[in-house]
């Protein structure tokens, strides 16, 4: 039978790089390194790759990455590598099994590595308010979510999930996992209200993606970081909101239909998205409160 394996990586802004690997559920490493550019990076990953098939590709490998070069890469190559499967998506128990382990033992590092100093945290913008969002084709697995904030930044992925439900809690992480140290606070507005339910514990839904967002708030938290989960009125007129269905829409119909537009489209959006939001404050995003 053919090992599964997922390769995720995160850079930070000054050049530090963690790339984590993990085999069928267990963890392989977490290795941190510094890189000036995307491609000393990615050869980092590549290197990753190819100790993770002496060790485990005897028999085949079914592997996610998360860097889409080195991804698009592989499957070029995979006539070189006999029984090499690259997954787009995170699919099927044992793949989910193993993206888990890999991205939790991930977090774990970020923080035990990269813990939020103090005076970096004094000098943090006191809000950042993040819309976020799924979307789910009509019986389809794909899910596409996305992040947006109010400083014009954009990120996407596809997911296979089991509901849109995961994918709303799949999106708030990854909101939180890419920006949730870059402000004191961070505001997520989400038009999902079991999501909210679910983040304030005011439902009995369960969900192994919501546990991975909860345990991403409490390390946080654990950082001096607040988060807020607040609802908004989907395809109510709010900007952000609006941007973040159509990111998540790209995300999914660029996985569903196999196009190589994707980064594109998302940098057409980003464009415009910031011709929105110029000059407008973060809290103006927030809901306001109705009157008595």
């Amino acid at each position: 039978m053919s090992a599964v394996a997922v390769l995720h990586h995160f850079r930070y802004g000054d050049g530090d790089t963690l790339i984590s690997a993990a085999v069928d559920g267990k963890t392989l490493f977490n290795r941190w390194s510094k890189h000036d550019t995307d491609a000393s990076m990615r050869s980092d990953i590549v290197d990753a790759f190819l100790d993770m098939w002496n060790d485990h590709g005897s028999n085949g490998l079914i592997i996610y990455v998360s860097d889409r070069t080195i991804s698009r890469l592989l499957k070029e190559q995979s006539a070189q590598f006999s029984g090499l499967q690259v997954r787009d998506v995170i699919s099927g128990e044992r793949l989910r099994e193993t993206w888990d382990v890999c991205r939790n033992s991930h977090s774990e590092q970020q923080v035990a590595i990269r813990p939020l100093p103090i005076e970096i945290e004094k000098q943090l913008p006191p809000v950042l308010v993040i819309a976020t969002d799924a979307s789910k084709g009509k019986n389809k697995k794909a899910v596409g979510i996305s992040a947006v904030t109010a400083e014009g930044n954009i990120r996407t992925r596809c997911l296979e999930l089991k509901s849109i439900f995961d994918g709303e809690l799949a999106a708030i992480h990854l909101a939180l996992s890419n920006f949730g140290q870059r402000a004191q606070r961070i505001e997520i507005l989400t038009d999902s209200r079991k999501a909210v339910q679910y983040v304030n514990g005011w439902t009995s839904l369960k969900s192994e993606t919501g546990e991975i967002l909860m345990k991403c708030i409490k390390d946080l938290a654990a950082l001096g970081i607040e988060v807020s989960i607040t609802w908004v009125r989907g395809h109510n007129g709010h900007v952000l909101n609006s941007f973040a269905d159509r990111a998540a829409v790209i995300a999914r119909r660029c996985e569903q239909f196999a196009t190589d537009n994707k980064a594109q489209l998302i940098e057409n959006l980003r464009a415009e998205l910031r011709s929105e939001i110029t000059g407008i404050e973060p809290q103006q995003w927030l809901p306001q409160p109705q009157a008595a």
